[in-house]
């Protein structure tokens, strides 16, 4: 593939303009069989950034804790060894002070 890529561009560069009119003609098939699952995925990269750095600014940040029990007010970063459990009223409790179901 390397060998015939860099033939083409010598053609390309060397050979008179007919020739390179050739040249791109017979390249226009890929262009058209390739060309637009490029473009999309192009287009797609784009979106996914967007919403790559969407995510990071919506995210919490690190020095703020994920779960804050209700009772204690204990944190999964002050105590990592702890387990929390959201609730039936929407509040995270660590297991000691889980309320009852």
């Amino acid at each position: 593939a390397g060998i015939s890529i860099a033939l083409l561009v010598w053609g390309a560069l060397s050979f008179p303009f007919y020739a390179k009119v050739g040249i791109v003609v017979s390249l226009c098939n890929y262009f058209l069989f390739f060309g637009p699952a490029f473009i999309r995925g192009r287009m797609q990269q784009g979106k996914a950034a967007i919403r790559r750095n969407e995510f990071k600014q919506k995210s919490l940040p690190e020095e703020e804790a994920m779960n804050r029990c209700a009772v204690c007010n204990r944190t999964n970063l002050s105590n990592p060894e702890l387990e929390f459990r959201v609730a039936g009223d929407g509040n995270d409790y660590c297991l000691e002070h889980l309320p009852p179901s």
